[in-house]
This record gives structure tokens, sequence and C-alpha cells, in this order.
């Protein structure tokens, strides 16, 4: 299990969209809009499925629920992971950005 995280941890880190520390400041549009075709893509998907098991406005308020717990964790993981990786929970660590 601790080379899936690693992997995943790795494809995290080379995969952003926008990073402070970068000294030209640029953002990866292409990634970004990526990013916007596949969340909503599947917030559609999930929000859908739920309103069919749970009914209209439960299904909505339970995909929501479900995102802010996993965004929870996954910023946990991010600020644990950079704090084992740089010494600095706020510092991303740098393979190969560029």
């Amino acid at each position: 299990m601790g080379r899936l995280v690693d992997r995943l941890g790795k494809f995290d880190d080379d995969s952003v969209i926008y990073r402070d520390d970068d000294s030209t400041q640029t953002v990866d549009w292409r990634r970004m809009a990526i990013a916007y075709v596949v969340g909503s893509a599947l917030a559609a998907l999930l929000i859908g499925g739920a309103d069919l098991v749970f009914g209209q406005p439960v299904g909505a308020l339970a995909v929501l629920g479900l995102t802010v717990v996993l965004l929870t964790f996954y910023l946990l993981w991010r600020r644990r992971r950079n704090e084992r990786l740089t010494g600095s929970a706020t510092t991303w660590p740098s393979h190969e950005y560029g």
C-alpha cells in the first residue's frame, strides 16, 4: 500500500496547476481545463446517482458532505506529506516541475 500512496503522492506533486514558489508564477491552463472538465463530469455523475438513490435535495447534500470530508482528508494528507518531505507543511516538494 505504501508504494501506491507514494506513486499517487508523486503524481500529485508533479501535476500541480499553480505553484507559489515558481519564479515565473505561471498557471498551467491545460491542466486546469482538464481538471475542470473531469471534476464537473464527476460531480454531475455523483449528484445524479445520489439523487436517484436518496431523492432530489438529499442526494445533492450527500455529495456535498462527501466532498467536504474527502477534501479535509486530502488536505491533512497533503500537509503531512509536505512536512515529511520538505520539513514544512506549506512547502510542496518539487521533483520535476518546470
